[in-house]
């Protein structure tokens, strides 16, 4: 046991110890709460300059917080009261003199005499805020890692879902195209569909090989040139004639000849397809080569407003002019699907405007393309006009409508509120957002509106800048 005479040396050690702990800042209290001692931390800590400004002060006279000061006065009466320390709790609410916030790691421990009588409390004050800080940035790394995992899924989920929907309408136009080029093939020369038609090709077919076809010639001639135009135009016609002309009339015929008669059917121009099927079958593969023309042109689109290439380049328009030229084909579009289409064009809108012609029917044409495709019975209308100096153009129909909750999601890129493989609809998903990208390059806006339910239908508003 030390002798009375080190107590001095011992205590003066120990405050000499206290003084070097860096960040960290000690008070020791009476049983009253009022302040026995502390180190120059605490002292700088409580924004005073002497140690003597705190010395025999309590909390709320040094200028802590009421909240504060009555939750260290209960921790520390709880301490004393159990002799027992209590140790590591955080308090964040401490200020420091030059007004910033830090986070302190507390620890308050029993003072005791020689007889083990709790006499006050010693409290440890650890600045941790830049452990707090480092946890911060860990937790703030975590939760970014997850938004970007997050993120990442759904970009793959996104990149699968745009690859079926791509897939499906590259492959569908092209799995047309091939069985429609195999039907052609199996047509007969020149498609003569008509009976008399195929009693010519029979005729031909079954010519004797080493007897004179005169007679034959004669009648083959005088078939071909009864045949009605659906069978045959009139400049196919021509050419059949031509070469059966070709036929010889006073010399036995040759299978070299007969079989190159023949070849010369086989070898006339697709224009010679005048029959009902193949007219037909021409017209569907024109039509499923223009959609796979069309997704490309909107990928080429999309692409270019990314990159920020696309320009435009108005020019003086006869709006309703324009409008005419694609009404027309809107109109057929509808009257397909026994559908009443209208527009109108109001007396306020200028006849002349300088506007990009490429660029308006890209944002009018989609709306209108999908108001026919979305809408089974009804109507599909087209409404232009004018509000404020803007041009105003309305699109509305009587289909199934939009419900709400897609509202803010139909102008996304490959959206499409049913995207699985038993979609009802085709599409790429990309007309919305070519329409919302046309909309902003041209410095307007464009809106849905529509309650979701079917009959009521979907309404889409966009507004443009009038330039007359």
């Amino acid at each position: 046991m030390e002798s009375s005479a080190s107590v001095p040396q011992t205590v003066s050690m120990l405050l000499a110890v206290l003084q070097q702990l860096p960040r960290v800042a000690i008070v020791w209290k009476g049983l009253d709460g009022r302040v026995l001692g502390c180190n120059d931390n605490f002292v700088h800590d409580m924004g005073k300059e002497q140690v003597n400004e705190i010395i025999g002060r309590t909390d709320i006279e040094l200028g802590i917080s009421a909240d504060e000061a009555d939750m260290q006065a209960m921790i520390e009466a709880t301490v004393r009261e159990t002799g027992t320390a209590a140790d590591d709790f955080f308090n964040n609410s401490r200020t420091t003199p030059d007004g910033e916030m830090c986070w302190q790691k507390i620890s308050i421990v029993p003072l005791k005499d020689e007889s083990q009588v709790v006499i006050g409390t010693l409290s440890v004050y650890e600045d941790v805020s830049s452990q707090m800080a480092i946890e911060t940035q860990r937790d703030e790394l975590i939760a970014t890692k997850e938004g970007l995992l997050t993120q990442l899924q759904e970009a793959l989920k996104l990149k699968d879902q745009i690859t079926a929907n791509i897939s499906h309408e590259l492959r569908t136009p092209l799995h047309v195209l091939f069985n429609l080029y195999d039907m052609l093939k199996l047509l007969p020369p020149y498609a003569l569909e008509s009976p008399e038609g195929i009693e010519v090709l029979k005729t031909l077919r079954e010519l004797p090989i080493g007897k004179s076809v005169a007679e034959q010639k004669q009648e083959l001639l005088s078939r071909v040139e009864d045949l009605p135009r659906r069978s045959l135009s009139s400049t196919d016609k021509r050419k059949v004639i031509k070469i059966l002309q070709a036929l010889p009339t006073d010399e036995p015929l040759t299978a070299e000849h007969k079989q190159a008669l023949l070849q010369r059917m086989a070898d006339l121009p697709i224009s010679s397809l005048g029959g009902g099927k193949g007219k037909s079958i021409l017209t569907k593969m024109r039509a499923n080569a223009e959609r796979l023309m069309e997704l490309i042109n909107q990928i080429l689109d999309v692409n270019k407003i990314q990159s920020g290439r696309l320009e435009l380049r108005p020019e003086p328009t006869d709006l309703r002019e324009l409008v005419q030229t694609f009404a027309v084909e809107i109109q057929l579009l509808a009257e397909a699907k026994h559908l009443d289409f209208s527009y109108t064009i109001d007396e306020s809108v200028p006849q002349m405007l300088i506007l990009d012609r490429e660029a308006f029917k890209k944002v009018v044409l989609p709306l209108l393309h999908n108001a026919v495709k979305f809408t089974a019975t009804g109507f599909v209308s087209l409404i232009i006009g004018t509000s404020g100096g803007s041009l105003v153009i309305v699109v509305a129909d009587s289909g199934n409508g939009i419900a709400s909750v897609y509202h803010h999601k139909v102008f996304e890129k490959f959206f499409q509120v049913s995207s699985g493989a038993d979609r009802k609809y085709g599409g790429s998903g990309l007309g919305l957002s070519i329409v919302s990208s046309m909309t902003a390059l041209m410095d307007g806006t464009v809106k849905v509106e529509s309650e979701g339910v079917a009959g009521k239908g979907t309404t889409f508003i966009v507004s443009l800048p009038m330039n007359s």
